[in-house]
């Protein structure tokens, strides 16, 4: 039966996960020194640099998880008062926007666990685009 590794190998492979760590750490350091990235960005990572990995990054996560909401949370609130600004009834208003009738009216009941950002924003922007053209 063979031995595992150590020493030389065992030496490459801390070695190598160091050099990832510094690596990481250059380019948060790198975003640090960005003139048009946010104060509130800069201090984060800052912090976060200070701070335990892993907690850090939890914490980082659950940040994210909550400012994602709230962003979808926005972005129906947005498109439920251009549907009801422009008193189109939900059906005219998936049609505007090119999705379905029943994503709406998810949208309205802010049942959008399946719905990305990114395709809200677009819902957004589509259904603008639609009330910014000149009636038919």
């Amino acid at each position: 039966m063979r031995a595992k590794p150590v020493g030389e190998w065992h030496f490459l492979a801390l070695w190598i996960k160091q050099e990832e760590l510094v690596a990481m750490n250059e380019e948060i350091e790198a975003i640090i020194r960005k003139p048009d990235a946010s104060e509130w960005l800069k201090n984060a990572l800052e912090q976060a640099l200070c701070r335990d990995i892993v907690d850090a990054a939890n914490d980082a996560e659950i940040l994210n998880n909550l400012l994602a909401q709230r962003l979808k949370d926005h972005l129906c609130s947005e498109i439920e008062a251009k549907i009801d600004a422009a008193g189109h009834s939900l059906r005219t208003a998936a049609r505007f926007t090119g999705i379905s009738h029943a994503q709406i009216v998810a949208i309205r009941k802010r049942k959008i666990k399946h719905l990305s950002t990114k395709s809200l924003i677009n819902v957004a922007k589509q259904y603008q685009a639609a009330l910014d053209l000149p009636p038919v």
